[in-house]
Order: C-alpha cells, then sequence, then structure tokens
C-alpha cells in the first residue's frame, strides 16, 4: 500500500510543478511589455493626431475653415472656446497676409 501512496504524491507534486511551470509561461509576455510611460506618451500622441481640431490645424494647406460644427459631448473636441481662438488665428493669418503683400508691393515698386 505505501508503494501506491508515494506514487500518487510523487504525481500529485509533478503535477503542481507542470501547473506552476505552465503558468508562468504563459504569464511570461505580460511582464515583457513595453515602458508604460512610452505607451502612454504614444497612446497621447496618436489621440491628438486623430482629432479633428488637430487634423485641421496640423494642415496647413488650403483655405481654413471660419468654424468647425460643435461638439457637446463629454469629451468634445471642438468647443465654442476653440472655434473663437480658429477666428483669432484666421483674423491674424489675414493681417499678416495683407501686410506681407503690402510690404512685397512696396519693395517691387519703383522709386524715382
Amino acid at each position: 500500500m505505501r508503494n501506491i501512496s508515494r506514487a500518487t504524491c510523487l504525481i500529485r507534486n509533478l503535477t503542481g510543478a507542470g501547473l506552476v511551470a505552465a503558468t508562468t509561461v504563459a504569464m511570461a509576455p505580460a511582464f515583457a511589455w513595453g515602458d508604460s510611460a512610452q505607451i502612454k506618451a504614444q497612446e497621447q500622441d496618436n489621440h491628438v493626431a486623430s482629432s479633428p481640431v488637430a487634423q485641421v490645424a496640423l494642415a496647413d494647406t488650403g483655405p481654413e475653415m471660419e468654424t468647425l460644427q460643435l461638439d457637446h459631448g463629454p469629451r468634445a473636441t471642438t468647443t465654442p472656446w476653440a472655434n473663437e481662438q480658429r477666428k483669432l488665428r484666421n483674423q491674424q493669418r489675414k493681417l499678416r497676409d495683407e501686410r506681407a503683400a503690402r510690404a512685397a508691393a512696396q519693395a517691387s515698386a519703383p522709386t524715382r
């Protein structure tokens, strides 16, 4: 009888050790994850790059829309404040372009 109980005990111990080894191997990729600060920064960059305000602000090609449609959700990307900032930025851009055009016209005008 003793031999059977020793064999059963050995099998139980080996089974337990096998389960611990399998669990450790299965959990290894979870510990080999990237740096949390780096992941957070990348997610933030992706979120900023994908927001409609950022896409319009980053794309400096062609005429810019005066205002964007307002978003009233809990995480609004277009707010009345952002639209006011866009209006001010457009006014500044128009003034800068007008001044540059006047300066260019004065520089190219013949002097007597």
